[in-house]
């Protein structure tokens, strides 16, 4: 397997290696060393214990909840095993770890509010993205460097703890691409299709952002926006899904003057959603620094200036905490596609140069 030269991990987030032969043992590895992480964001998260477990305990959530997982373990069998594996080698309730899986359609259905998520800034040939949620998570997530020899798996990923890799930032090894998601606000779910956690993990696995495209034509509870960079050609691409939608909408590539992606549908534009105010913040702060400043691939300050923005007090690019968002950045991750390489910075806007920060070359 290819494997990422390994520079002493940052203590905030510490990188699992586990190989394995099945998904199911994957997980049990996995859930094993990740443990109290696993433990604590099922102890920290509160929406899980305020929304989705009172909700799935109802006669409506239940239901829901047993045709997305159907659903969702018919069409990805191996990723409900590396669940159950993850429940049984953490200790971890299996419920709450099939509700986080799949936390954003259990959200809508349930009427709440959904999560602060994430920003990318794209170019041909890097993609850098703000891993942003629930500030908990910034104790309990990990990076894990993945092969599991029954499905030719190798990667290496941010993951939630207790839920598959897919839905933040990683790398597939064997096909030598780079991907990363924003999460997308979709107004109706689908409970007939596949949860959009499970989509995701399938991206992982895809051998280009046109395979990732024929992976994810079933049927979607959900909806989401996926980023792909192929390190042969450089070339970055966005991926939109959404539920009742018979195919994702796959991006051209995008171009060297660059191309953001926040959290509102950008080319799927009459799908019902939610219209994120941060992200219009975000989106439009980013737009200004680009006019004085140029997003160009030979330069990251270019990027990480945008991500480690902070001048709208409301929703800033680096996210804290405000009155007004509630969102944290647990971590920025780019990729750059010409060397391979992936700098993550952790604890502070990737634009300050004190900032702890870790490079592995892929």
């Amino acid at each position: 397997m290819a494997t990422p030269a390994t520079p002493p991990a940052l203590p905030a987030l510490p990188l699992f290696t586990v190989v394995a032969t099945t998904h199911f043992e994957f997980g049990a590895k996995l859930g094993a060393l990740a443990a109290p992480r696993v433990q604590r964001w099922i102890s920290d998260y509160r929406p899980l214990e305020k929304t989705l477990l009172p909700f799935v305990a109802t006669a409506p959530g239940a239901a829901a909840l047993e045709s997305l997982l159907n659903a969702s373990c018919t069409q990805f069998p191996n990723y409900c095993d590396e669940i159950e594996g993850l429940s049984h080698g953490s200790g971890a309730p299996l419920q709450s770890l099939q509700v986080l899986s799949l936390r954003h359609e259990l959200t809508t259905l349930a009427g709440a509010a959904p999560h602060p998520e994430c920003t990318d800034v794209l170019s041909a040939g890097v993609i850098a993205h703000n891993e942003d949620a629930s500030p908990e998570l910034k104790a309990s997530a990990f990076l894990v460097n993945a092969s599991i020899s029954e499905t030719d798996t190798a990667y290496l990923a941010f993951h939630y703890p207790g839920t598959t890799a897919g839905h933040a930032f990683g790398f597939n090894h064997r096909a030598r691409v780079a991907v990363t998601m924003n999460a997308v606000f979709p107004l109706h779910v689908d409970v007939g299709g596949s949860g959009c956690y499970y989509l995701s993990r399938a991206a992982l696995d895809a051998t280009s952002a046109a395979d990732a495209a024929r992976r994810l034509s079933v049927r979607s509870a959900y909806g989401g926006s996926l980023n792909f960079g192929e390190v042969g050609s450089g070339a970055v691409h966005n991926l939109e899904f959404a539920p009742h939608r018979s195919a994702p909408n796959l991006s051209n590539a995008v171009p060297a003057s660059g191309a953001f992606h926040m959290n509102n549908y950008r080319r799927m534009l009459d799908v019902p959603a939610k219209d994120d105010a941060s992200s219009d913040h975000r989106l439009r702060r980013a737009r200004e620094i680009a006019k004085d400043h140029p997003v160009t691939a030979a330069d990251l300050n270019s990027f990480w200036r945008v991500l480690g923005d902070r001048a709208d007090p409301s929703y800033p690019l680096w996210r804290n905490t405000t009155k007004d968002d509630g969102g944290a950045t647990a971590a920025t991750a780019t990729f750059e596609l010409s060397v391979p390489a992936l700098t993550i910075h952790v604890g502070g806007p990737p634009s300050n140069p004190a900032t702890p920060r870790v490079r592995y070359v892929l």
